[in-house]
């Protein structure tokens, strides 16, 4: 061979070859195709939310499915989100408050909750599938398939809280997301790596703090408790793990099935679901009920709430019992105390300190005209009494408007049987859907005396305060039968020397303790005042 040649020879071996650009060719109608991506996001309603999340619900899925690449899905995904972040938040907030028990509030909810479940299952499967698709742990997990999971966990767990703001219903449906991707991360082997290096976030962390706000029954939980709750497992719910069933220790306290969600999750976990295979993940709570022991033994000891790790209301005496009550629901989960007896009668149901107090002034008028203590002609709402004990009556309402009920509010309760009127605490809150309504009460006492209390004592500034509406209780069980009255937020405060009209004179009694800080109101305990009498 010539050196000419051989020079032409190597100049062909070594030239670069350049292959045509392949395009791929997709159907003109994709709604997902190149440009109209973007287009479809920016075409997305926020001035109407609910068409917004319905859009999102019916249409997110044949759009991310037009795009090939799992890292370009996850792009998109993200644009998505960053797009209706500030409506979903506002939607999230709707639950709070009592409007957020209307039929209107509960539909808007129900949207945003499936919104919600959309996004996160998408998110979910970019993770689970790149996770499944090269089990070898020799290769790295790509970092768009971290963050995907880092979403799938936070839309989930946004999910459970808007049901629990909501008292809406909870299954396994709700934690399943993160149980599938638990479960695909340990495949992998980054189950508990950080998905955040700012937070230390892992996929153990979100399942295991989802499943501690489900188990701490959220449906007896006033919303200020659940933002108590809240707060507590964010700052310690990651000393729960999540372990597999060769994991268990044979201890009844502390263990629960954490997957499969077949039934209820909030009860200890049971050896004859180990030997048949029923429940392949489990929740250890050991490290954190250590934490709460350590905290309410450090709080009756008088310790700095501060010191501790705790917010400064964390003082209250109810702060104190809500940590006893998660100290039972993480532990032991208490059984029902009382026997239910089915019962189909009705009742009539008033809502609300000042409507209870108006309905106590009615009585009132009607006992001097007839002597009686029966339900007068008042606005209510019509309940079915489902069943009842010696503590209390499970009621249900099935209507197109459904009234609001929240977790420790007052309410006023008459039998149509009887006719009898009680007082009684929300402790239940359940709504089955948009017209269906479950509360369980516990009784309180028998009906009270509406009045009006002027306070001997000044404000701040030296003037005198104005008078305070109250229903004072002659007796309440709860508080050994002895008096109470029910009054507004921190309107009494304890030493203060209440005054009532009687009909031998003025009845002097002397605030001791707040029993117990309802919604809308505080049940306050009295004593007889012995000292020297004043005028007030």
């Amino acid at each position: 061979m010539t050196a000419p040649s051989f020079g032409r020879l190597r100049q062909r071996l070594t030239t670069p070859i350049t292959l045509p650009r392949l395009r791929i060719v997709r159907p003109a109608t994709a709604p997902g195709v190149g440009l109209d991506v973007g287009a479809w996001i920016e075409a997305l309603p926020l001035d109407r939310p609910l068409v917004c999340c319905e859009t999102i619900v019916s249409r997110l899925r044949s759009v991310i499915s037009s795009i090939i690449a799992p890292s370009d899905r996850f792009d998109t995904l993200e644009r998505v989100l960053d797009h209706v972040a500030p409506l979903l938040t506002r939607l999230e907030t709707v639950p709070d408050g009592r409007a957020g028990n209307s039929s209107d509030v509960r539909e808007t909810a129900a949207i945003a909750d499936r919104a919600l479940e959309r996004l996160a299952m998408t998110f979910a499967e970019i993770a689970i599938n790149e996770a499944r698709a090269r089990p070898d742990r020799r290769f790295q997990v790509p970092k768009f398939c971290r963050r995907a999971a880092l979403r799938a966990c936070q839309l989930a767990h946004r999910r459970v809280l808007l049901a629990c703001r909501g008292y809406g219903e909870l299954n396994g449906g709700h934690w399943r997301v993160l149980a599938e991707l638990y479960m695909a991360a340990a495949t992998r082997g980054f189950e508990n790596a950080p998905l955040d290096n700012d937070t230390g976030d892992t996929i153990a962390r979100f399942f295991a703090r989802t499943l501690l706000l489900v188990m701490a029954d959220p449906h007896h939980l006033s919303r200020r408790n659940l933002e108590h709750v809240r707060f507590y497992i964010e700052r310690y719910g990651h000393l729960a793990r999540i372990r597999t069933r060769e994991d268990w220790t044979g201890d009844a306290e502390g263990w629960f099935p954490a997957w499969p969600a077949h039934g209820d999750i909030r009860r200890p976990v049971r050896r004859d679901e180990l030997v048949r295979g029923e429940a392949d993940l489990l929740l250890d709570a050991h490290p954190l009920l250590a934490k709460l022991d350590a905290h309410c033994e450090g709080l009756a000891a008088g310790t700095s709430p501060t010191r501790l790790g705790l917010p400064l209301n964390a003082r209250d005496p109810e702060y104190m019992e809500l940590l006893r009550r998660l100290r039972n629901h993480w532990g032991t989960p208490p059984q029902r105390r009382h026997v239910r007896r089915r019962a189909h009668p009705s009742a009539a149901l008033v809502f609300g300190f000042d409507q209870v107090r108006q309905l106590m002034k009615r009585i009132a008028g009607k006992r001097q005209a007839s002597a009686s203590e029966a339900m007068p002609s008042f606005p209510s709402t019509e309940w079915a009494i489902m069943d009842r004990s010696e503590a209390g009556l499970k009621l249900h309402q099935e209507a197109e408007d459904p009234i609001g009920a929240e977790v420790g509010e007052l309410i006023a309760l008459s039998p149509r049987e009887d006719g009898e009127v009680h007082l009684a605490v929300v402790r239940r809150t359940f709504h089955r859907n948009s017209h269906e309504t479950e509360i369980g009460v516990q009784l309180l006492c028998g009906p009270g005396i509406a009045a009006r209390f002027k306070p001997p004592t000044r404000d701040s500034r030296g003037r005198e305060r104005d008078s305070i509406p109250i229903i004072f209780l002659p007796r309440v069980p709860v508080a050994g039968d002895t008096p109470a009255l029910l009054a507004p937020h921190d309107q009494i405060e304890p030493g203060l020397i209440v005054a009532l009209p009687h009909r031998n004179g003025v009845a002097r009694f002397e605030a001791t303790q707040r029993i117990e800080r309802l919604s809308g109101c505080e049940l306050i305990g009295l004593k007889p005042y012995t000292g020297a009498t004043t005028d007030s």
